[in-house]
């Protein structure tokens, strides 16, 4: 994997992914399957994979567990990390941003403002394809993004990371923009 990975798995441009999902109310993954369409576009980080373990404490009363380890390259760089956290999203995020944060201190400061689910197919009893939107803020200012599955821990996945993504794509342009 060289950084110039192809196309997002929840924002590819199948048909079906076009047809049934509106970037109305998701500018930033708008403007990332933009960006992802252009040769020239290298993302930042790939996650090559993940897992998830989520339970229950049996000698603890109400107390869930969620632990999650993950392998990412940034660059030439490969990375294996893992953290617990308050549920498979938070310990997912935890370990992302152990993994990522030498590379891009930035990424401390982010924060989950808002996160949505909704139902894109009707009729689909349990296994239907949900669509999750994650508001994410630096503190300063605030975007959407959004990931399409079945799974909610994989639509929710993907919509962090493109979160992620879209601020340091930001970054660098106003880095850009600075030059003289």
């Amino acid at each position: 994997m060289d950084g110039k990975i192809g196309k997002s798995k929840n924002l590819d441009d199948s048909e079906d992914n076009l047809r049934d999902f509106s970037y109305e109310d998701s500018e930033a993954s708008r403007h990332l399957f933009i960006h992802r369409q252009t040769t020239e576009y290298s993302r930042p980080f790939c996650i090559v994979r993940y897992q998830v373990f989520s339970g229950k404490n049996q000698y603890e009363e109400k107390t869930s567990f969620a632990q999650a380890i993950l392998k990412v390259k940034v660059g030439e760089s490969t990375i294996v990390e893992g953290a617990e956290g308050l549920g498979p999203l938070d310990a997912l995020y935890i370990a992302l941003r152990k993994a990522l944060t030498q590379y891009f201190p930035r990424i401390e400061q982010l924060r989950l403002a808002d996160y949505n689910v909704r139902i894109c197919d009707r009729e689909g009893g349990t296994g239907v394809r949900i669509l999750v939107e994650i508001e994410m803020s630096n503190g300063v200012r605030k975007w959407k993004t959004a990931g399409v599955s079945t799974n909610l821990i994989e639509a929710s996945w993907e919509a962090l990371v493109d979160a992620i993504e879209y601020d340091l794509l930001v970054a660098k342009s106003e880095v850009e923009f600075q030059k003289p």
